[in-house]
């Protein structure tokens, strides 16, 4: 289907422009409290990220993990900026570290996910997307990965509709292109019920 297509490309801007972790989420990035406790280094290794230059911001971050491993906010961030440099093996056990010291982190369960599903890993993908929409019940992006896993990984679109549609309701501004998929998978599900319907 052509609204497939769609969400393949969205998904790989989400991936592309760390929206799924996005820095205005503010268990991620936020540049106070417990990111001003870290030091002038951490901050300049946030403002990289924010321009996206994660493989900068990593040798800005590993030392800092090594010596404030409490600190969960910088192996959080240095999980993000190894994932984004497609270097998945590095950022999974920062992750595991991250939700030992705080279960209820949804942007690490999130990450994680991400993880999870490029490995292949669908049901734990799933998992972990419905640990952060349960951490953080206003987290859009964690929504959206539950609804596009259903979708085009899970084969089970019935059941990604309601996270779109809760996705749309979260959002700053509801995406066109999400309220297309929501039509269309409705409608597929109207034509499928009609067809299994019993004949008089």
């Amino acid at each position: 289907m052509h609204y497939r297509n769609m969400i393949n490309a969205l998904a790989a801007a989400l991936l592309l422009a760390g929206c799924a972790a996005t820095p205005t989420h503010q268990q991620t990035v936020d540049a106070s409290g417990a990111a001003r406790a870290a030091g002038p280094q951490f901050e300049q290794a946030l403002g990289l990220m924010h321009a996206q230059h994660y493989s900068q911001a990593i040798p800005l971050l590993e030392p800092l993990a090594k010596t404030q491993p409490g600190l969960s906010l910088v192996s959080l961030n240095l999980a993000i900026a190894q994932a984004r440099s497609g270097n998945d093996a590095q950022a999974e056990p920062l992750l595991r570290q991250v939700l030992a010291q705080r279960p209820g982190n949804a942007v690490a369960w999130n990450e994680l996910g991400m993880l999870q599903r490029r490995a292949g890993h669908f049901t734990d993908a799933r998992q972990c997307y419905e640990k952060a929409v349960a951490a953080d019940a206003g987290y859009a992006d964690a929504e959206l990965n539950l609804a596009i896993l259903y979708d085009l990984y899970l084969q089970t679109p019935a059941q990604a509709v309601p996270h779109y549609q809760r996705y749309q309701t979260l959002a700053v501004k509801p995406d066109k292109r999400v309220s297309l998929w929501i039509a269309e998978l409705s409608k597929t599900a109207a034509v499928r019920s009609v067809k299994g319907s019993p004949q008089p």
